[in-house]
């Protein structure tokens, strides 16, 4: 005799066909995903750009998904070419991003359609890095040839002083100093460090911006980003700030 709450035959039927069903259809899903994933890489996406955008537009199974297709197509892409530092840094980040979101539900077919259907319709981000396999060149950086040579050299001092001193305060008030006059006067990080010129690659960081006050904080990083020389736009559409400047001021 069947207890009250069982599930009666045809329903156990009905749940080992649909079971049945998402069995075969997760493959198809999958390679699909991995297929829209891949596009992304040229229309101006970083793998955590991929995480972070998925987690304010899906259901955490659905960040799990994406997080997976990403590090395999990472994985892809080490093994075929050169990825750069920087793209390397990024995967890590994404990784990293949903190991803190949590161990998802299960998920189903419908979390899988709606998920082909968002990934589908990401929009292109301006490049700020090339993507892996790409031919990158390097840009000189600003020239400091007439810096003021004392200027140089006490800012040198100030960062000398400042390693060698054991009290940490002391070791942040000379810093900032120091950041504070490289930053009044254009002097280059090269410069300081080498006594001459050198190249450098200007960069794009995108710094992804969260509820609430996004106008506020992204106001706060364009300040900062000033102060240092970089340059910053604010997307409020899909709410990040993208940095740019030389590596050593952003």
């Amino acid at each position: 005799m069947r207890s009250v709450g069982d599930p009666s035959p045809a329903a156990r039927r009905q749940v080992t066909a649909v079971c049945s069903e998402i069995r075969r259809f997760r493959p198809v899903a999958q390679e699909q995903l991995l297929l829209f994933v891949s596009r992304l890489w040229v229309h101006g996406w970083l793998p955590y750009d991929v995480v972070r955008y998925a987690a304010r537009q899906c259901e955490p199974v659905q960040v799990g998904y994406v997080a997976e297709a990403v590090a395999a197509e990472v994985a892809r892409m080490f093994a075929a070419q050169t990825i750069s530092d920087r793209w390397l840094r990024s995967a890590d980040a994404a990784a990293t991003f949903v190991v803190e979101l949590g161990p998802p539900r299960p998920g189903d077919m419908r979390d899988w359609l709606e998920l082909l259907h968002a990934v589908a319709r990401m929009p292109r981000l301006a490049t700020i890095t090339a993507p892996p396999g790409a031919a990158t060149g390097r840009v000189a950086a600003p020239a400091s040839g007439g810096a003021d040579q004392r200027q140089l050299e006490r800012v040198r001092a100030l960062l000398a002083k400042a390693e060698s001193t054991t009290f940490e305060a002391e070791a942040e008030a000379l810093t900032a100093k120091a950041q504070e006059l490289i930053a009044r006067y254009s002097l280059d990080q090269a410069l300081l460090s080498t006594g001459g010129t050198a190249g450098a690659l200007p960069i794009g960081t995108r710094i992804w911006i969260d509820d609430p006050y996004t106008e506020p904080k992204s106001s706060l990083a364009a300040r900062v980003a000033d102060a240092n020389r970089c340059n910053c736009v604010w997307d409020p559409n899909l709410k990040y700030v993208t940095l740019f400047g030389f590596d050593h001021d952003v």
